[in-house]
């Protein structure tokens, strides 16, 4: 079964061009993808508009996800908590990914399923 790093890492690479699309900029940073509880891995999102990041750590399946307005110097905190036990990892980061990346970017919260 894989980690919750990996299944990020995963989906990552499975959709860095379509994240790329429209001159934004993206990268992933892991550490420790297998332990189950050290590891993690972010997402960093920049556009005209944004700088996202979004953050899930392997213990608890938390997830941080934080986007700075560049136009009004605002930070917004959309996602704060663990996952749910039934929630799923894939859906959910194309939610936040849809959400921010979207013109005008949305700063509302996201919730669970």
């Amino acid at each position: 079964m894989k980690t919750s790093v990996e299944v990020v890492e995963q989906w990552f690479a499975e959709n860095r061009e379509a994240l790329t699309s429209g001159g934004r900029s993206v990268s992933i940073r892991s550490f420790k993808s297998l332990d189950a509880e050290k590891g993690k891995v972010s997402i960093s999102l920049e556009t005209q508009k944004i700088l996202a990041s979004v953050t899930l750590w392997n213990l608890l399946r938390q997830i941080t996800v934080i986007a700075l307005d560049q136009m009004t110097n605002e930070t917004h905190v959309l996602v704060d908590r663990a996952l749910f036990p039934e929630e799923e990892i894939v859906p959910l980061l194309n939610r936040i990914f849809h959400q921010i990346a979207a013109e005008p970017p949305s700063f509302a919260a996201i919730q669970g399923p």
